[in-house]
């Protein structure tokens, strides 16, 4: 099965969307920048560490950057001083490069991309402005290799450039810098200069093995944007009309608002006895239409969509259901099917219906069909843009061609006419996953040890190790160590309790959790926070293991369980003991969970979710699972939980370019 985490952007907090309340520039050395003067020496969450020199200033500037809310400014104020940030706090020891570097493979190609303005105040260098790439092994701290970018020591407006670099051998781990360096040959460059939107990826995109054989990532320049009269018009495909038992289709589709019926694409008579539509309702619902044996078969999705997001929507239909998927999610919601479906000769469309009405209105991209039915983990690779099932697609418009009045499929079968409809730079490769995406790190269990050991021992970072590892086994701090694989288990009155990656039971991709216990009859739980989550009282240990969340804000926590019960004494899942909630803190104390209750009926991949309101000085949220009785009910068993995801209802907006 396919996974994102592998081909996605590796520079975490790289738009610099996740930023501290200002208060003055960070200036002292070899601390993470946090909005304050003096900097932090221990407090990592926003991502980024300051190593300087003489005078200079660094800080996330929300009045000069290129898309977003921020970017990053790095100053030197006075003669013979350089400033260096990096995700790496220095002084670098081999404990930090391992937990805050960017895990790489050896000899591969990667290619940096990043955006920098600069402003010269005055003097000179022979240096300047530029971002690098430093290899380590992560067993040492001597620097491999050092692949610079382009120097710049003038005035420039926001420019694009490119660092494309194969790495050593021997290299497991790379480190972006960010550099003004005004204290080389003259020793007099006093200059500002801006980064945003850092994109460190392999330059040929790879992925984890998958049913069918995957691609290379697309990153296109272009969406086409319509207006809610808008379309593109083709003529009656013969390919389009399906006679058989199974089809997909897909498009990327960012809608301007929500309130009324807008299509996306499709080919059917007006009653949608032959053919098949895919629309967003007015209540914001997902709707796919498909005639079977000249009846209308209908799919509603239950989720909501919000406007000024961009959505991968795949709509499937094979023998025996219909099913829609939203970025690669199933939507819980399907349709029975019998029999084939009924073609239509009517026209193709894009952006509205044959009627040429209903339009949408925002930006489409990426518009995909095939003559066979994806399935789950073809759904994840779509969606995060592999060529998935290439021999299977019948008609392929990427839309992103960014000029022209009319659209050609990806092997010139047919050509559409744009009506209205203008072309736009804003495109899902540019959306800040950062902000709007998952917020819970390594939720999917794909960042995983080499060695799945289930760890048996209370208060451990689960590593692979059935002794798991505190902060003394990575010669860090246990924040720092828990950044490697992210989760910690706990255990209380359990006979043997376990908790592992697990890589033959899991709901995607290559591993789930799993947490297992004989006779448990008080808990066997997974955690992000170092402690348990009533006991969190240190400040920083909170700000460094816990997910950044707004106050009064609306968010949706799902999941997927699988529940094993071997024996059980009592009623332990009646007690109300199995559950997940995403726990809410103020920074310093426990606040309120919001739990999701686990049933043993679960016996297969089951789907939850929960939307909940944050409190009023909620700042980071815990994830918290636990496998729990009592002593009277208690049972003997496992729990498997995968693909753990949050992120706000209303996303943060960060537009492009």
């Amino acid at each position: 099965m396919a996974r994102i985490s592998v081909n996605p952007n590796l520079v975490e907090n790289a738009g610099f969307e996740t930023l501290p309340a200002f208060v003055a520039p960070t200036t002292a050395d070899n601390v993470w920048i946090d909005g304050s003067a003096s900097g932090s020496a221990s407090d990592d969450q926003y991502g980024w560490a300051l190593n300087k020199s003489g005078t200079v200033a660094g800080q996330f500037d929300t009045a000069e950057k290129y898309a977003g809310a921020a970017s990053l400014k790095l100053s030197t104020v006075d003669i013979s001083s350089f400033i260096e940030v990096t995700p790496v706090q220095p002084t670098f020891t081999a404990g930090r490069i391992r937990s805050h570097g960017i895990p790489v493979l050896p000899s591969t190609s990667y290619t940096l991309r990043y955006r920098m303005k600069t402003s010269v105040v005055s003097g000179d260098s022979s240096h300047g402005a530029y971002v690098n790439v430093l290899e380590y092994d992560g067993a040492s701290t001597s620097v491999i290799a050092d692949r610079p970018g382009t120097i710049v020591k003038t005035t420039t407006d926001w420019t694009e450039y490119t660092i494309t670099f194969t790495t050593s051998a021997n290299c497991n781990f790379a480190v972006p810098s960010l550099r003004v360096y005004g204290h080389t040959g003259a020793a007099t460059l006093i200059m500002d200069a801006w980064f945003d939107d850092l994109e460190l990826k392999p330059t040929v995109a790879t992925a984890r093995t998958a049913a069918t054989s995957r691609g290379v990532v697309k990153d296109y320049r272009a969406s086409l944007k319509f207006g809610g009269s808008d379309r593109i018009t083709f003529s009656d495909i013969a390919a389009l009309r399906f006679s058989g038992s199974s089809a997909s289709f897909a498009a990327w589709v960012k809608p301007a608002a929500i309130g009324v019926i807008m299509n996306i694409l499709g080919k059917s008579n007006g009653g949608i006895t032959e053919g098949y539509r895919l629309r967003i309702s007015a209540d914001g619902k997902v709707t796919f239409f498909v005639a079977v044996g000249g009846a209308q078969e209908r799919v509603d999705t239950s989720e909501i969509l919000v406007p000024h997001k961009w959505y991968r929507i795949l709509a499937t239909v094979g023998p025996g259901f219909a099913r829609v998927y939203l970025n690669g999610n199933l939507a819980p919601d399907e349709e029975a099917t019998t029999g084939d479906m009924t073609p239509s000769t009517a026209i193709f469309y894009i952006g509205q219906d044959l009627a040429a009405a209903n339009g949408f209105n925002g930006p489409i991209q990426a518009v995909k069909i095939w003559d066979v039915e994806l399935d789950a983990a073809e759904a994840i690779a779509d969606s995060n843009g592999f060529d998935v099932a290439p021999d299977r697609v019948v008609r392929d418009w990427n839309l992103g061609a960014g000029a022209g009045t009319t659209v050609t499929d990806a092997d010139a079968n047919d050509t559409g006419t744009i009506t209205g409809a203008t072309w736009s730079s804003d495109t899902p490769c540019r959306a800040r996953q950062l902000v709007n995406g998952n917020l819970v790190p390594n939720g999917n269990f794909e960042i995983a040890p080499p060695f799945v050991a289930a760890t048996t021992v209370n208060d451990r970072i689960v590593d692979g190790n059935a002794a798991g590892a505190t902060r003394g086994d990575y010669g860090i701090s246990i924040s720092e160590a828990m950044k490697i694989f992210r989760w910690k288990m706990n255990t209380y009155s359990t006979t043997s309790p376990a908790v592992q990656y697990d890589g033959v039971e899991k709901h995607s991709g290559s591993y789930s959790m799993k947490l297992s216990g004989t006779d448990i009859k008080e808990r066997v739980n997974l955690t992000l926070a170092q402690r348990n989550f009533g006991d969190l009282n240190d400040a920083a240990d909170i700000r460094m293991t816990c997910i950044p969340v707004l106050p009064s804000t609306e968010y949706k926590f799902s999941f997927w369980t699988m529940v094993d019960v071997q024996a059980k004494t009592g009623d332990p899942f009646g007690q109300q003991r199995v559950y997940a909630a995403p726990v809410e803190h103020s920074g310093s104390s426990y606040l309120q969970q919001s739990k999701v209750y686990i049933d043993e009926s679960e016996t297969d991949w089951t789907y939850h979710e929960v939307i909940f309101t944050t409190s009023a000085n909620a700042r980071y949220i815990n994830i918290y699972v636990q496998a729990g009785g009592t002593a009277s009910h208690y049972w003997t068993g496992a729990l498997w939980i995968d693909d753990i995801d949050l992120r706000p209802t209303t996303p943060v907006a960060r537009l492009a370019a």
